[in-house]
């Protein structure tokens, strides 16, 4: 299931730290592949059937389960199903096995014939991060069917990023519409995923736990691919299977952080006044089977073997602005150039970062908002006169960036030089153009659907020419 080898989206020849980036970038996707993932972590026999992740093991008897119901959502769940169908059924009777999982339009069309028990429903387009009716309908079928489920049946959960706007339910009367324009609006004005899902999980059926509350079978398991930093289970696809660990008075707070309260819809406020949960009756057990660590130490793992000298950061759980963070890897690049150091060095990070979208913004994503952020932060003249070659590269794991068809971007020493004499680079930045702007360099990192999402990943990498000679 290689969807994206290395150097497909190069589009000009480039240098060798470009080459090394776009290797050491493809890694950290490749170490995250759902259907690995699963495969790897599910075990099953005649007599039980045992998950493991992360030193944690869940083991179920074989005979104490009649079926099998499995439902997710999220841009990594239609792989992840297939890698759990895949070692099920080598034990398991097929129509023992169901379920539906909800994804993107194109991986339903794409993988479907890869699945023979578990139903694949397209509920939004790839690259628009939006709930639609159909998937208020699909998230529904989820519901009743899970809710149809006996005390010996067990219930697969498969959640990773994306789930949010791809497992609906708004609470009536709220309407999708509503519930979607809020989350927007507050990613717009700063909003990160945290908060953003701490509203959502108040407005929905599904989402804070509600999965959880309707299910009947006497067993759930979550297992998780986490586009969240620092893995908050009830913040990841807003916790379907986990009860919210904060109540509608802190969801009212953020809007009013954000200065959304008073244009709230009405029937949102109604809702966050009066909210009322009732109790789950399955029990639940949660994995997590990689994250964005998982893929920036895969990285670092790469580059390694590449002959860099290694600079491995985590990302925090406090999201960085984007431009800020391009401020960050450009001083980087100029503090190396000044240093004339004669190793070869890589940079291999993971992030969260927001953006505050301006009034009229252009096209473009986080990732190209930061690699276009770095090179407005470059030093000019020092760039002019190095002999040095380097590389910054931002990328979203999921082969999505804001809306957009590009999973991010790069920039290198030729392509700044070219860009400098541009008289459109600070206006670009301010008016969240980015896509624009690079597209003109060919520098956009174009993979399709990468069957993950564990958030972004950054690589600078930076040699001295005399290096390469």
């Amino acid at each position: 299931m290689d969807r994206f080898p290395a150097g497909h989206w190069l589009t000009m020849t480039p240098n060798q730290p470009t080459t090394d980036a776009n290797a050491i970038w493809h890694a950290a996707v490749k170490s995250v592949h759902a259907t690995e993932l699963v495969r790897h972590s599910v075990r099953a026999t005649a007599d039980k059937i045992t998950f493991s992740a992360r030193n944690q093991q869940v083991e179920f008897q074989r005979d104490l389960i009649h079926r099998i119901c499995v439902v997710g959502a999220g841009k990594a769940a239609a792989a992840m199903a297939i890698g759990l169908e895949h070692v099920l059924l080598e034990f398991v009777p097929k129509d023992r096995v169901s379920g539906i999982v909800n994804t993107t339009d194109e991986q339903a069309v794409e993988l479907e014939r890869e699945l023979s028990s578990i139903q694949l429903r397209g509920v939004r387009p790839a690259g628009d991060n939006s709930p639609r009716e159909r998937t208020v309908t699909a998230t529904h079928e989820i519901i009743n069917l899970v809710a149809g489920l006996q005390a010996n049946d067990l219930c697969i959960v498969l959640l990773s990023g994306g789930g949010s706007a791809m497992l609906s339910a708004p609470v009536p009367p709220i309407t999708v519409q509503e519930k979607s324009q809020l989350a927007q609006k507050m990613f717009s004005r700063g909003g990160n995923i945290l908060q953003v899902n701490r509203v959502r999980q108040h407005l929905s059926d599904v989402k804070g736990g509600g999965l959880l509350r309707e299910c009947r079978a006497g067993n759930l398991l979550t297992l998780t691919i986490s586009d969240v930093i620092g893995n908050p289970l009830d913040i990841i696809a807003s916790g379907p299977t986990i009860p919210a660990t904060g109540d509608p008075a802190d969801a009212i707070k953020i809007l009013r952080q954000f200065e959304l309260w008073d244009e709230t819809p009405k029937s949102i406020k109604q809702r966050l006044e009066q909210e009322i949960v009732t109790t789950p009756t399955a029990t639940e057990q949660h994995l997590v089977l990689a994250d964005n660590t998982t893929a920036v130490m895969a990285a670092a793992a790469h580059a390694a073997k590449l002959g860099y000298k290694n600079e491995i950061q985590l990302a925090t759980t406090e999201p960085l602005d984007a431009n800020q963070l391009g401020q960050q890897l450009a001083d980087r690049i100029n503090t190396l150039m000044r240093t004339a150091t004669t190793d070869n060095y890589c940079l291999t990070m993971g992030s969260e970062t927001t953006v505050r979208i301006c009034d009229s913004p252009g096209i473009g994503g986080r990732n190209q908002q930061i690699v276009l952020s770095a090179l407005a932060n470059l030093d000019q003249e020092l760039i002019k006169r190095s002999t040095a070659e380097f590389c910054i590269l931002s990328g979203g794991t999921d082969g999505e960036d804001g809306p957009t068809q590009f999973a991010g971007a790069w920039i290198d020493n030729e392509t700044a030089i070219k860009a400098f004499q541009r008289d459109d680079l600070t206006r670009s930045l301010e008016k969240n153009d980015s896509n624009t702007f690079l597209k003109s360099f060919n520098c956009l990192l174009k993979t399709g659907p990468t069957g993950t999402n564990v958030c972004d990943v950054q690589v600078v990498t930076f040699v001295q020419k005399s290096a390469i000679d």
